[in-house]
């Protein structure tokens, strides 16, 4: 017997939208495995077709997507045709930076982008009938491409870890970095995230010397002609060569 399946709940954990994630599509196969019973040979004493004909006809008819998993991934692609409607007028407002820096300016742009989400949507569980419209919804790709990130405190000692002679070598060109990694939003394009405290950016100041070549990094032209144009380096033939490649760049200077 099916007693309390619940078809009205069966109807919205197996929509397309719902299987169309490994989630939702094993929440809706474990709801209609409770209904087997339906699927049962007529010869079977559990079969319960007859008995709740009008729960069965509603079973086959929502488990049915499940079915649809070709690929057997797990999950169905399903698309669902959507007429995106006009995007909000002050939609660009709404959608600023600053704006989203606040909760309640974050949810007002996301509701202004709800009506054209499938137009963002990287699962195939949608498909826009009218893509024309989409462009009204160009500022809502702030809430699909940008990361929001809360940048920690920097570590207290972070100059003396970043500083240029320290860099010289690898373990403290390594030290640094590490230091600097949980800031790095702060130099990212502004595509790939956004700082929520960019007050905290200033501790990060110092890193600045990782994103171009300092001077005393080894991979900079000072560093080279240092090491390969001294004393030591110009008492054989072979490091006389190497010295006048590196400076035959700037040959005309001389």
């Amino acid at each position: 017997s099916l007693g309390s399946f619940g078809v009205g709940n069966l109807q919205v954990m197996c929509s397309p939208s719902a299987v169309s994630t490994k989630e939702g599509f094993s929440e809706c196969e474990s709801k209609c495995g409770k209904g087997d019973c339906c699927l049962l040979p007529a010869s079977d004493p559990k079969n319960c077709a007859e008995k709740e004909t009008d729960m069965c006809q509603k079973v086959v008819a929502y488990c049915a997507i499940l079915s649809l998993d070709h690929d057997h991934d797990g999950k169905v692609d399903v698309e669902e045709p959507v007429a995106v409607p006009s995007a909000d007028s002050s939609i660009n407002e709404k959608c600023q930076w600053d704006i989203l820096s606040s909760t309640d300016g974050y949810s007002e742009c996301r509701d202004a982008c709800a009506p054209g989400n499938c137009c963002y949507k990287d699962s195939s569980t949608c498909k826009v009938t009218n893509p024309e419209m989409c462009m009204g919804y160009n500022s809502c790709k702030i809430l699909h491409v940008q990361e929001l990130v809360t940048l920690p405190s920097a570590v207290s000692n972070i100059a003396q870890l970043c500083k240029p002679e320290l860099l010289d070598v690898k373990e403290g060109y390594n030290l640094c970095k590490n230091a600097c990694d949980p800031g790095q939003c702060c130099v990212e394009p502004i595509e790939a995230c956004k700082v929520e405290n960019p007050g905290k950016c200033s501790e990060y100041n110092v890193c600045n010397i990782l994103h171009g070549t300092p001077k005393s990094h080894p991979s900079s032209i000072e560093s080279k002609i240092v090491t390969q144009c001294n004393t030591n380096a110009l008492s054989s033939i072979e490091g006389v060569q190497e010295c006048k490649d590196l400076c035959q760049p700037a040959a005309c200077c001389f």
